[in-house]
Formats: structure tokens, sequence, C-alpha cells
């Protein structure tokens, strides 16, 4: 019976530290940065590159994501 007493408190305490860090990073927002990678193929054909940057210049637009360039 000890030994699950300990495993509840250990759970209980690695929660609690959970709730704490998504405190501190509530208060100190920073703009998740997102890099984009082409096929050889590149943008143009309508197929899966333009639909992954319609989507980044989404996010980006409605989320505040920032875009990262190279």
């Amino acid at each position: 019976m000890k030994g699950v007493e300990i495993v509840s408190l250990l759970i209980l305490a690695l929660a609690a530290s959970f709730f704490v860090a998504l405190d501190a990073f509530a208060q100190n927002p920073k703009p998740l940065k997102i890099a984009l990678v082409f096929d050889i193929g590149g943008r143009g054909d309508g197929g899966f590159d333009d639909s992954a940057c319609n989507g980044l210049e989404k996010a980006v637009a409605d989320l505040g994501t920032q875009m990262v360039t190279g």
C-alpha cells in the first residue's frame, strides 16, 4: 500500500509541474517559427507544395506564427 501512495504523490507532483510550466509559457508567449522545404518541382503545379505554402501563409495570418526563410 505504501508503494501506491508514493506513485500517486509522484504523479500529482508531475501534473503540478506541467501546470506551472504551462502558466510560464502563457505569460511569455513567443511566436512559433515554421520553415517549409519544397521538393524539386517547387510551387506552381497545384500540388502538395502549393497546398503546404497556402497553409503556412494562413497560419501566419491567423495564428501569428512566424515564417522562417533561408
